[in-house]
């Protein structure tokens, strides 16, 4: 019974030849070799061996389905040539005195890849892709205070490579470091760092511009004022208070159209920082309670650029380089106190002139004059007179020369026409 179970199990070694172990036994009759490989799957910078082993005197010969993906001594020694599966027919041959038998067995064999290195590496939303270079293992990264999550994304040279450590990361008040590590199909591994910085909260609480919209508050805008005021006519209902943080993460609350109560109005602007420090200017708005207004503005040889209205409180004006002061006339609509300040000394360029209305409420009304003194070399004078000087240059050149133009072509018409009658007359 044991005779015919061998002789089956040798049968269905020889005509079932395809086996994927470590070890295999090929047996024919009483024969038997024991195929031997170390390792199935070996890198490409590895090697593997295959070992026989039987008590019978043997030849072994080795077949590779495809000799690209590896190559193999007489002695069974495997070097590996490229990436990729194949298989190794092993033929053994019993030597004995009577008779040769031969049996055969197929092995698998995998050549693992050996790259662990990245082929993209990038911060959603800050670009290192510029900069990344597959064998540069380490990158410097800041990012502002507001970010509290980072997504990484990476793409391995080699496709079956396993990558650990991108997605979506919290990151902590200061520095962090996140490890990116790839790791290769034969078990290689490469670890990316990315040292991220992430910058202290900004405590910047001031204004970059601070105003209500048509009016001029007083003392003039500056980031560390903190309280201004503005009086207004009885008549005005509401106002609009815009204003603009100097850093861009601070938050601006209180700005917008707010109505007005006869008698003292308070308005608070607040800045918050993006560390949460906060910051309050204040504008001090009265209502007059009667009339404080002009019935009458004028700069005695000047004109405005627009028309006056009481309730229009700002005005352009520009004036030659040579004028030092205006002579301006104002008129209240009531017996009110009008002050102008700034009317003196005027520079070249822009120059702004205040002129405040106060009633009996103690309430005033604040106008405004941009004068635009023009410097030496735009005085429209001298630019128009030189202009048609110029002007008169060229066409009085244009007339000489259109007149010496035709004198010429006269003059040579002329003198082939004598020409023609003195070689007739020779004829």
């Amino acid at each position: 019974m044991k005779k015919y179970i061998k002789s089956i199990l040798c049968g269905f070694l020889f005509f079932s030849p395809y086996f994927v172990f470590g070890e295999v036994t090929c047996s024919v009759d009483n024969y038997k070799a024991l195929i031997v490989l170390d390792k199935n799957e070996i890198s490409v910078n590895d090697k593997a061996t295959i070992n026989i082993n039987s008590q019978t005197e043997h030849s072994v010969k080795y077949e590779i389905e495809d000799k690209n993906i590896i190559k193999i001594d007489e002695m069974g020694n495997i070097t590996p040539l490229k990436v990729g599966n194949t298989k190794i027919n092993v033929l053994i041959n019993f030597e004995d005195e009577i008779e040769n038998k031969e049996c055969s067995s197929t092995i698998d064999i995998k050549v693992l890849s050996n790259d662990s290195s990245l082929k993209t590496l990038n911060i959603e939303g800050f670009d290192i892709s510029t900069y990344f270079k597959s064998d540069v293992f380490e990158y410097e990264v800041s990012v502002p205070y507001s970010y509290e999550e980072i997504n990484i994304i990476a793409e391995a040279n080699d496709s079956n490579a396993v990558i650990t450590g991108i997605g979506k990361r919290y990151i902590n008040e200061g520095e962090n470091q996140y490890e990116i590590i790839v790791k290769a199909p034969d078990e290689t591994t490469s670890t990316y760092k990315i040292n991220l910085l992430r910058q202290e909260a900004n405590s910047d609480t001031t204004l970059k511009s601070l105003f209500v919209e048509g009016y001029i508050i007083s003392p003039t805008f500056n980031k560390d004022t903190y309280v201004y005021t503005l009086n207004v006519d009885k008549n005005i209902e509401d106002i609009t208070i815009k204003a603009e943080g100097n850093n861009e993460l601070a938050s601006v609350l209180g700005t917008g159209k707010y109505k007005l109560a006869t008698g003292d109005n308070k308005f608070d602007i607040k800045v918050i920082a993006e560390n949460n420090t906060e910051q309050i200017y204040t504008i001090n708005i009265f209502k007059n309670k009667g009339n404080s207004q002009l019935k009458n503005l004028l700069v005695e040889g000047h004109s405005f650029e627009e028309k006056f209205k009481n309730d229009i409180y700002t005005y352009n004006l520009t004036i030659k380089n040579n004028v030092d002061v205006l002579n301006i006339k104002a008129e209240a609509l009531d017996d009110d106190q009008i002050e102008i300040i700034g009317n003196e000394n005027l520079k070249p360029g822009e120059n702004h002139i205040i002129i405040r209305v106060f009633n009996k409420d103690k309430g005033a009304t604040t106008y405004k004059i941009i004068v635009n003194k023009l410097k030496d070399d735009m005085q429209p004078e001298k630019n128009n007179i030189l202009l048609n000087i110029l002007l008169i240059i060229f066409i009085v050149s244009v007339l000489i020369m259109f007149t010496l133009i035709v004198i010429f072509i006269k003059r040579n018409y002329k003198n082939k026409k004598k020409k023609i009658i003195r070689k007739r007359k020779n004829r």
